[in-house]
């Protein structure tokens, strides 16, 4: 199943849910989401990913992650995960050292929100309200 994507907070931050096992086609179709229905329609000026792997199951190959290009955006800011079992951490942090991608992993998404706002603190007066719905 491909992943799912939405705002977690309105042109700022965006939520990708990987369920179960995800392709390579499945992947690269993703990425296109992310970069024409996100980040070229965004007004921000950065935009941060929220990557929740606590439903994934099974990763695309290494040398699928060099052909992503969401990360290569010039509104593309830091992406932190969480939840992923230690091969799909393992095959991420591969992935972002190998794209110089700016990747951190986390165990939780309170301490993935918890670090945008130390990053960013124009983020602090906007977090952890949860403006879309989710648990924050």
């Amino acid at each position: 199943m491909p992943t799912q994507s939405s705002w977690y907070l309105q042109d700022r931050i965006v939520l990708v849910r990987a369920i179960g096992k995800l392709t390579t086609e499945e992947m690269l179709a993703d990425d296109r989401t992310l970069v024409t229905s996100f980040l070229n329609k965004t007004p921000a000026e950065k935009v941060y990913f929220i990557f929740d792997n606590s439903k994934a199951t099974a990763s695309p190959p290494i040398w699928a992650f060099r052909k992503l290009k969401f990360h290569k955006h010039p509104k593309a800011a830091w992406t932190v995960s969480f939840g992923g079992n230690k091969f799909i951490n393992f095959m991420a942090t591969i992935a972002a050292q190998l794209s110089n991608r700016h990747l951190r992993l986390f165990s939780t998404l309170d301490d993935c929100l918890a670090y945008l706002k130390q990053i960013d603190e124009s983020l602090l007066d906007l977090l952890p309200v949860d403006p879309v719905g989710n648990s924050a």
